[in-house]
Formats: C-alpha cells, structure tokens, sequence
C-alpha cells in the first residue's frame, strides 16, 4: 500500500507533466500567444468559435443559448434550437472565460483543460482498481495525450473524454461475475454512476450512445450470471443518471423534431455510415504528423491509397502501448476458446466490450445497419474508437502490472516512466512552431481590419449578405470556399448581422438561396427591401467568367465597392437599406425548391410551382418526371401576375397501395380521387389562383410501403404534373 502523500504527490506531477507537455506541444509557454487561433483556421474550429461568441454573447441568457442568434441568419435572424448541440455547459463556461480573454484564448484554456481531467480521471480509476500509482499516473499520461484526444482537441467536445474511463470501471464493475461487493464499495460506486451519469449525459451523443448500449449489455449479463442486486442496482442508477441529463439538455432538439416537426438541419445518409466509418487497419497506422518519418510515410501512403477519404481526422490509432493492450486482449480471447471443458474460462469482459464495439463500428457492422434502416444520426463511427483505445490501455497496464507486482518498488517507478516516455514519443507529433502563432494573430488583425472596413461602410448592426448562399451545417467545400468560412466576419467583429448561419431549411436559409438566384438587380432591389447595408462576395466559390459576370452586373445595378484589403478573398459593395425594411414571408413558395427544375411547367416566369413539404427528390426517365410523397405532400403556387388567374391542373397520380387522395386549394377541398397501381389522370382540376402564394395540400389516405432496396416509405406519386393557364 502507498501513502496518501505518495498519491498526492504522484498526482501533482501527473497535472504538472500533462501541462507542460501541452504548453510545449502547442508552444504556449508565451502567454502573449495564448489569444492566437494558430494559422489561419477553417473547417470545424471557425463553428466551435462561433458557438463559442454566441454563448459569450448570451451568457446573460443562458436557458436561450442557441435558440434565437439575431448576429446570424439576417434579416430573420438564425434559430438553433434543431441542431444538435451538445455539451452546452462546456461552451456556456468557453463563453463566460471569453468575455476576460478573447474567443481563441477561451479555446486554448479549455483543451489543456480537457487533457487534464482525461489525465485525472483516468488515475482516479487507477486508484479504484488499487493499482500501482505509478503504472496509473502512466497509464493517465497516455490517455490525455490519446491520438483521438489531440486530433478533436479543438472542438471541445469529442475530446472531453474524462467521463469513459470511470463509465468503463462501472460497466466491468456493474458486470462482474463476482459475488455481491462489500457495503463500502457499494456506496462509492454508486455515487461514481450518478456523477458519471451526470456529466456523460451533458456531454457528446456519440459516447451516450455507445456507453449506453454497453451499459444494457452489463446489466443483461449481471441479470443472467448472478444477479446480484447491489450491482444491478448501481446499473440503473448509471442508467437513469445518464439518460435523464441528456434528454433534458437535447430537449430543445428533441422537441423541435417531435413535437414541432421542424426540419432536421443534418443531412445523413447510409453512404456517410460508410465513409466516416472505423476501418480496423486505422488502429495500427500511425498518423501522418507521426514524429518519426518511417511511421508518418504509413500514414500518409493509406491516406493517399484508401478509398474512403472523409474529411474528418484520423484519430484511432492506439500507439505501441495500446497495441500491446490489444494483444493481451486477443491473447484473453484465444486463450479462452482452446481452453478444454475441464479448465473453462470464460471469455473477459473486457474482451467482450471491445468486440462489440468493433462490430459496431466497423464499415458494413451494426452502425452501418442502423443507418440503413434510416437510423443514421450517428453516422461517425469512427468515434467509438476512443472507447477500444481506453479498453486496451487498461489491458496493457493491467499485464504490466501483474509483471512488476513482485518486483522491488523501485523497478516499478523504472519501469512506468520508460513506458510513459516510450508512448509519449510514439503519441505526441512534433511541437508547433512560434510562427504558427503569429501567423494566426496576423489572421485575426487581417479579419477584424476588413470586418471594420465594413462595419464604417454599413454602419454599425449593419446587415450583410453573403455569396456564395450555403446552408449551415456541413455545406462542404464549395470550388475552392471552404465550409464555415463565413463565420469569419462574425468572429471578426461584434457589429455585424449576417446572412448566413440559417439552419439547412429554415426561413433564412430559404430565403437566403432564393435571394442569391435572382437576377442583379432583382437582388439589389430585394437586398435593399429587408435592410441589408452590404453585399460581400467570396471569390474562390465561383468560376473566374462567373465572377466577372456577376460583377459587372452589380456595377450596372449602380452598386459602389467597398475598399477592402487586397489579400482578402472577399469583395465588398455598399447597399442602401430601406428605412422600413421588411422581412421575408415565411410562407412564400418561392423559397423552396421549383417542382422540377428539368421542366418548364409554366409558360410565363412569373408562375412558379414549388415543393413545400412532404415530396422526396424529383426523378426522371426519357418522357416522364415524378415525385413520390409519403401520407400527406404540400405544393406551392405562386402567381406573380398581379391579377388573380385561372389555373388548370394536368398529370397522373398512383398510389403504391390502393387508397384515396383528397387536395385541398388554399383549405378548399377540390378533388377526392381513388388511386391503385396504374396511372390515374387528375380530371383537369380547375381552381382560381389569388396574387401571391396559393398552397395546394394532398393527402393520401392507404399503406405506407418501403420497396425492396429502397429506404423511402412511400405513398402516393404526381406523374408529369402541370399547370395550365385558362384562357
């Protein structure tokens, strides 16, 4: 046994060494550079920035952090509430410490954070298991500066791994084939299920996920090997724990989704199951920033040969010593199944765990099941490899440990520093220059220079709207515009109301597309309307002819430019906002996607026919076009003649089962139709189309049916559909 003051002092090291490591790694031992994004950042950590500055924005407001973003989405304003965001605690405390020292500065403070609580919990759980202190404070060292946790370090979240450790003592604990624990271990164990379950459910969904599935698996076995009730007991209290927190931090998800039926922002699909999938050979290979050469040309060679390149990073490899801790454990699981009858043994559990969450992850392996049976919201299961990496560290420390156990103490301390200085060199890549970091605060100056140049041609809360229109999230790269790139204005100044930021299919985003595809001066004259001050212009998002075009439209349009830097990708022009803007209809047809866009439905430009809610993609073949529609499909019409006009409906309709259709015009029910597997034509409905929108809403009344290789539960489809005008 070791003293209270050999762990406290063991401990203090342990926080000292994770620190140190990280202020080197990183080149932080200047404080003066702790402010500084380092390079020139894109991609995900200009989000993380941004959800960073609006919690420092709404700190006051905290019960409405990412609901309503007046900074974003203009001139609506952008609503959150249907994207999922996780860990808000974590972003609301980046928030409060970027009101002292700046967005990035807030990043920095919180990633060595999180290396030091993954470095401190995964100890703690190396003191629960009464192992040598020094084995765990190396065994702590190698999981904070785990290749996964580095990888995601930035993003605040993925790598906040400190709840897994503890979470994977109680489900080997909550499991164990041992009889029923004495009292004292009960009681400690059950208030370590209520604060893992506390802080696991507040944080990143992949981890619930998977930590749930394990966790049911633990109390099924702990059911059928010997229930014992003190252990079944702690299960459920981890169970409600974790399940309580998350849903009520995602309830303002789960309600937009459920209850008010508001569109999912994510696009999924089985073919990203897939791609962001964990392949097993990315578990043994190096990563490209490997500090030796001979190791980071294997990375590089499988990024350059493999045929699934995601654009997320590669963080799954497990290092030398985790590699050892797969071998024990496929060492465990062998050893097991040549064992005879007379000698059984069972398989451990930690074996078990890993297995499964190798068949979940892997391409093609329950994940990619669930996705093709459209449950696709975790689409990364790559993830989970965070979760293989700690089972194995565990397995290798563990045989370490049984190794030492009878060596001289001394040889013990020898032996956990030369492990932790051999996985140490094979995890952590080379140390960031200083000139990284000037290069990101002269990022930053350039940033805030051009968002002031702005800022003095608009006004201050002037509105700008941006080019390219993409949706957020996850619009990827657009010819040589990156995803997020946006936002760069937004974290660049405090002033500024921009356009993008609208969740994938609500009103800003809509509206924002519409406003994009009109014509020059159409655009002007809307952009005017609704009090937008300026118009920027990405130029890397368009053809160099394109670009050209569209300036010189502007100009003809009678728009001056802005004078901003000439390194900057954006051009400027100054607009001259109305005195009362107006805000866009959120009813207006004309936002959401034109019925077939192959098609000219109708003669005049100025009738529009578009798909509102409920229609999948439109589809073709050499003479016909359709869409297919669930139980009930909306339509929208819009006349912009100034006049009410008589309109004529022509197509077909079928049903994937025999049923009914039933149309309402603008709440009018016009037609009742029975439908079966053959063409049916529309009986030329007539009906008179009013000045503006005229919404056309069909219902199906039959069987949902999901044809073979197809995930779509479809109901009724509108074949060639037309609108006529009656003369």
């Amino acid at each position: 046994m070791h003293s209270q003051k050999v762990h406290y002092l063991i401990f203090s090291l342990l926080l000292l060494a994770v620190t140190a490591i990280w202020l080197t790694v990183n080149s932080h031992w200047n404080p003066g550079t702790w402010r500084s994004p380092g390079g020139n950042p894109s991609g995900d950590i200009l989000e993380v920035a941004a959800r960073v500055q609006i919690a420092a924005e709404q700190f006051p407001r905290l019960h409405n952090t990412y609901g309503s973003i007046d900074r974003l989405g203009a001139p609506v304003g952008a609503c959150w509430t249907s994207y999922p965001t996780p860990d808000r605690v974590t972003f609301a405390l980046a928030g409060l410490i970027s009101r002292v020292v700046g967005v990035f500065g807030a990043i920095n403070f919180l990633m060595l954070v999180g290396h030091l609580l993954g470095a401190s919990s995964f100890y703690f759980c190396t003191r629960l298991l009464k192992w040598h202190p020094a084995l765990g404070a190396a065994g702590a060292l190698l999981f904070s500066y785990a290749v996964f946790n580095q990888q995601w370090s930035g993003t605040l979240s993925l790598s906040w791994t400190f709840t897994l450790p503890p979470a994977v003592v109680l489900l080997q604990w909550i499991a164990s084939r041992s009889a029923t624990p004495p009292s004292a271990s009960r009681c400690r164990m059950a208030w370590l299920a209520a604060g893992t379950g506390l802080c696991l459910g507040f944080g990143n969904p992949y981890f619930v996920f998977a930590v749930l599935q394990l966790l049911l698996f633990a109390l099924l076995f702990q059911w059928y090997r010997n229930r014992a009730y003190a252990r079944l007991r702690v299960g459920v209290i981890f169970l409600l724990a974790l399940l309580l927190v998350f849903f009520l931090s995602h309830a303002p998800y789960f309600f937009a989704h459920f209850i008010a039926d508001e569109v999912d922002a994510i696009g999924r699909n089985y073919a990203g199951s897939e791609l962001y999938a964990l392949k097993p050979i990315e578990l043994f290979l190096p990563p490209k920033s490997h500090r030796i050469d001979a190791m980071a040309a294997l990375g590089r060679n499988y990024s350059r040969i493999t045929f699934f390149r995601s654009t997320e990073p590669i963080g799954s490899y497990l290092g030398l010593v985790g590699i050892l801790g797969f071998v024990v454990i496929v060492f465990a699981l062998l050893k097991s199944a040549v064992a005879s009858r007379r000698k059984y043994l069972p398989v451990p559990d930690a074996t078990l765990a890993t297995l499964w969450i190798l068949f979940l992850s892997c391409v093609g392996g329950m994940n990619s099941m669930l996705s093709f049976l459209s449950l696709d919201l975790f689409r990364a299961s790559n993830r989970f490899s965070i979760l293989v990496f700690i089972w194995c560290l565990f397995a290798a420390i563990g045989w370490m440990r049984r190794q030492t156990i009878r060596q001289q103490p001394r040889w013990t301390y020898i032996f956990s520093a030369v492990i932790a200085t051999i996985g140490l060199f094979d995890l952590v890549p080379h140390g960031l220059s200083q000139s990284h970091h000037e290069a990101g605060t002269t990022w930053l100056s350039s940033e805030r220079s051009i968002a002031a140049r702005i800022v003095q041609a608009g006004g201050s809360g002037a509105k700008v709207f941006q080019l390219p229109a993409v949706p957020f999230p996850e619009a990827g790269l657009v010819l040589g515009f990156p995803d997020y790139d946006h936002l760069r204005l937004f974290l660049a100044s405090p002033e500024l109301k921009l356009s993008y930021g609208g969740l994938r299919g609500s009103l800003p985003e809509r509206w924002n597309r519409w406003a994009a595809g009109l014509p020059a001066r159409a655009l002007v004259e809307e952009l005017e309307q609704c009090g937008f001050s300026v118009l920027t212009i990405d130029q890397r998002a368009y053809q160099p002819y394109a670009f050209t075009q569209l300036t010189v439209d502007l100009h003809a349009a009678g728009l001056s430019p802005v004078a901003l830097p000439e390194s900057s990708h954006l051009i400027a022009f100054r607009l001259t906002p109305s005195a009362t803007p107006k805000s866009p209809e959120p009813n207006d047809p004309r936002f959401y996607p034109l019925w077939d866009i192959t098609a000219s439905l109708l003669p005049d430009s100025r009738l529009s026919i578009h798909a509102l809610q409920g229609w999948f993609d439109s589809e073709h073949d050499s003479s016909h076009s359709w869409r297919w529609a669930g139980h009930q499909a909306k339509l929208g019409l819009w006349n912009g003649l100034g006049v009410s006009q008589t309109l004529t409906l022509v197509g077909q309709m079928r049903g994937i089962s025999p049923g009914w259709i039933n149309l309402k015009i603008d709440n009018v029910r016009v037609l009742r139709l029975r439908l079966g597997s053959t063409a049916t034509d529309l009986n030329s409905v007539s009906f008179v189309a009013a000045p503006g929108a005229s919404i056309l809403e069909w219902q199906f009344e039959g069987e949902l049916v999901r044809p073979a290789r197809d995930s779509r539960r479809l109901g009724f489809q509108l074949e060639n559909f037309a609108v006529i005008k009656t003369r």
